[in-house]
């Protein structure tokens, strides 16, 4: 013991190099026990926040999927449509004309049928 800390006396102990360390850990520690229970409480009403913000976006994306589920029941069981052999040209084929925007919200595509 003598050999790491220079004394086998408790006091004498606290007087070098490691009583110094001992000393500047301890008024660490007690600045941080000060401080610990303010950030703690500082941090709720944004944890708060955080919680509401999640539920309400859990919320919307429940609502969003109930909207969409049908939608995607369809698409998967539609019929595929059977492709034609490609042309044996060497001529790429014919520009086709750009497809029609639908401008229908999802409420009216939910009561309507599919357009064709």
């Amino acid at each position: 013991m003598e050999a790491l800390f220079g004394s086998s006396n408790p006091a004498a102990m606290l007087g070098g190099v490691f009583g110094l360390f001992v000393i500047l850990f301890l008024l660490v520690l007690g600045i941080l026990w000060f401080i610990f229970p303010f950030a703690v409480f500082g941090v709720k009403p944004l944890l708060r926040q955080l919680i509401a913000e999640q539920k309400r976006t859990n919320e919307t994306l429940a609502r969003i999927s109930q909207q969409i589920h049908p939608i995607a029941v369809a698409v998967v069981e539609a019929p595929k449509p059977v492709q034609q052999a490609a042309p044996a040209q060497d001529q790429p084929p014919a520009p086709t004309s750009p497809p029609v925007e639908d401008t229908r919200t999802l409420a009216e595509i939910m009561k309507d049928p599919p357009r064709q």
